[in-house]
């Protein structure tokens, strides 16, 4: 099966970042901390009782790989691999330095605390031949269970995982998929691992302890796609 990852995002949470120049804040990211970010900041005048999950500062790469949000209680950098850019776990090492520059940046400009972290990655698998919804029913659902012939399947699974000194949760989500410039191929299956820590725990991370979570996530990940990909081959 030919794996690849199609998307990575990462995520600082934090109880309020407060920007009050919105125009220098993404001139500094870009020229002081990001300088992947080189297209043009799209900022857009949001009042300050709008909901704080709306970005107030939006940002990306020329070439759109790289996409930069910044809201009042989120930051989420995401980057996103062409189609056919082979990429696994150790390209992941540039965007980690980026997503450490983030924080810099929320602690040095603006004073803000990060409470807490996600990862989430999406990988594409594609199978050699057959429908990915049957061979999902095959591999994840017993031959008594009342399914048949299904032209699209989704499964759902949250486990809790120790990341170092931090308690996560752990969803896996894989779900059929069709390539939009081949709607009639069903050969895809989209494989998503979101790793955060628990909405109820809240930290003050520091590098050390992001540096941490990303490499705790990384060794996860790597043994939960492993395990699914091993019964997916079988």
């Amino acid at each position: 099966m030919n794996t690849r990852v199609d998307s990575i995002q990462l995520v600082l949470f934090s109880p309020g970042i407060v920007i009050f120049d919105v125009l220098k804040a993404g001139v500094t990211i870009r020229e002081k901390y990001l300088n992947v970010l080189d297209g043009e900041p799209v900022i857009l005048p949001i009042p300050d009782d709008a909901p704080v999950e709306i970005p107030r500062i939006q940002m990306s790469s020329k070439d759109k790989t790289y996409n930069l949000s910044i809201s009042k209680n989120r930051v989420d950098l995401i980057l996103r691999y062409k189609k056919d850019e082979f990429s696994n776990v150790s390209s992941f090492e540039e965007l980690f330095e980026n997503f450490l520059s983030l924080f810099q940046y929320l602690k040095n400009e603006l004073n803000a605390k990060v409470t807490r972290l996600a990862i989430v990655t999406h990988w594409v698998i594609e199978l050699d031949s057959g429908s990915s919804a049957e061979h999902l029913l095959s591999k994840y659902i017993n031959k008594e269970a009342p399914i048949a012939r299904p032209r699209e399947l989704e499964i759902h699974c949250l486990n809790r995982e120790t990341l170092s000194d931090f308690e996560a949760n752990k969803w896996t989500r894989i779900r059929s998929a069709h390539d939009i410039s081949l709607p009639h191929e069903d050969r895809l299956i989209s494989f998503l691992l979101d790793i955060n820590t628990l909405a109820e725990n809240t930290y003050d991370f520091k590098k050390e302890s992001i540096q941490a979570f990303l490499e705790e996530s990384v060794r996860i990940m790597k043994s939960t796609l492993e395990s699914h990909l091993s019964l997916l081959g079988e």
